[in-house]
Parts: structure tokens; sequence; C-alpha cells
């Protein structure tokens, strides 16, 4: 009878440690590359209903719910993803969310990427990269304008279509140039501390004033002008912004490389 009482919580916190495994993703990857111009379905499974969530417009996009029943008469919840017609404009993170954690943000919150990073975090969501095999797009993106910080991180989403795609960054006026694999030609005074990530892009950290038109390229077209697709960005610091002390301003923290579930 003593040892029936002391198993009790022991099962209890058993229960709970299931009930709130993140949701699992199929194909088991942290990130996949699709050939272009085909079909493929990205499965979610959890013990309650989950959907998904990216940066681009899921509208165009098939989602399929469905459950089966478990011989222990558990519930599982399947959501799949049809990507159908595949191009780069497909690149990005795909989240599987727990539905009932996606209704409890505020509608801010469900548009940003950083909340969904956050809900990786607490295993209440799944992500996977998908990477997509184009040779004539090899950038990820389009016309976009940024408004940079004075001693802040500012994240540069100059991303390439294929994880071993090098890219390059540089001015307009080609004064200076700096590549994904961390070379640097010129002298761009603006920043500091710079890093890349095939999935985010480059981040600085800005330091001085910077104003006017940036281009992102494959660096193949950047030696040999090939056709390509190039991506500008209209990079600014509003006028009424003083480089003063670093001490005046805080800053902002990047949030890293997420991680993933897995469906076997």
């Amino acid at each position: 009878m003593l040892l029936t009482k002391s198993l009790i919580p022991i099962l209890f916190y058993i229960g709970i440690v299931l009930s709130n495994e993140a949701p699992r993703i199929k194909p088991c990857n942290s990130f996949i590359i699709l050939e272009l111009k085909t079909n493929f379905t990205l499965e979610c499974e959890s013990d309650e209903p989950v959907i998904w969530w990216t940066e681009h417009d899921l509208g165009q996009l098939t989602a399929t719910n469905t459950y089966n029943k478990t011989q222990d008469r558990n519930t599982i919840y399947v959501n799949s993803l049809q990507l159908s017609d595949i191009s780069t404009d497909l690149v990005a993170a795909y989240y599987c969310i727990k539905d009932s954690k996606l209704r409890n943000l505020n509608q801010e919150s469900k548009d940003s990427e950083k909340s969904m990073v956050e809900l990786v975090d607490q295993a209440q969501s799944s992500s996977i990269y998908v990477y997509v095999n184009d040779p004539d797009n090899k950038v990820v993106g389009s016309d976009i304008n940024l408004i940079a910080k004075p001693y802040t991180d500012l994240v540069i989403p100059c991303k390439p279509s294929t994880p071993d795609t090098e890219l390059v960054l540089k001015s307009l006026d080609s004064t200076w140039k700096i590549s994904s694999k961390g070379q640097i030609e010129g002298n761009p005074k603006f920043f500091e501390n710079m890093r890349y990530h095939p999935r985010r892009g480059f981040t600085f950290r800005v330091i001085e004033f910077i104003s006017g038109y940036i281009t992102c390229n494959d660096h193949l077209y950047d030696i040999s002008y090939k056709k390509d697709k190039k991506s500008y960005i209209n990079l600014n610091v509003p006028t009424n912004t003083y480089f003063v002390r670093e001490s005046t301003y805080s800053r902002a923290t990047i949030s890293s490389i997420q991680s993933y579930g897995c469906l076997l």
C-alpha cells in the first residue's frame, strides 16, 4: 500500500511531461532543400491541434487537419502543409505551433517571428527551414527598407536560396563589399561585429551614420555579371539620430537559430 501511494505523484509528473512535448515535424531535419517546380508536403503532429506559421502569406498553400487514435486511446492531431509548384518565394522557416498557445498571443505577437522562436524555446512549437534549389535565383527577397538604430544590432535579410551559396553585400557605388564568408573589401566604417547565417542574413552592430542603397548579390553574379536576381536594400538612420556614448543606448538581442521537433 505504501508503494502504491509513493507512485502516484511520480505517474502524475510523467503525464505532465508527455502532454508538454513539442510538436513533431516530418521530415525530421533542421532544414530541407527542395527542387524547383516540384511538390512537397510538410507534416506535423501533436497531442493537441496544431497550426502552421511562416513569415510568408500561407493563403496560397493548402493545410489539411486530421487526427488518429493511438492504442492507448490518446488522440494524435496531424496538420499537413502542401507546398505546390515550389519556387524561391517559399524559402523561409516554417513553424508548427500548438493552436492553444497561438490563440493566447495578441495580434502583434502572432505576426512576429520572435514570438514563434520563443514558443520553440518553450516546447510549444517546432520549426523547419525550407531552401529551394533554383540556379537562376540565388538571392531570396525583394526591395526592402530598413531603419538602423545607433549601437544596436541590425539584421539585413540578405539570404540565399540554398545554404551553400556565397552572397555579397555591397554599397551601390561599390566603395565597400562584404561576403557571407567574412571577406571585406573597402572600408565600411558604419558597423562592427559582423555575423552571417544563411537563414537570417547579415547582422551588424551599427556604430556610425549610414544612409542609401546597398545591394545583395550572388557571389557568381558579382564576379561574372551573369543574369541573376538582385535584392536592393534601402538602409537609413533617422536624420534626428545622434551617435553619442554607447551607454546611452540599450543593445538589441538577436535570437538563436531555432530548434526543431521531429516526427519519425
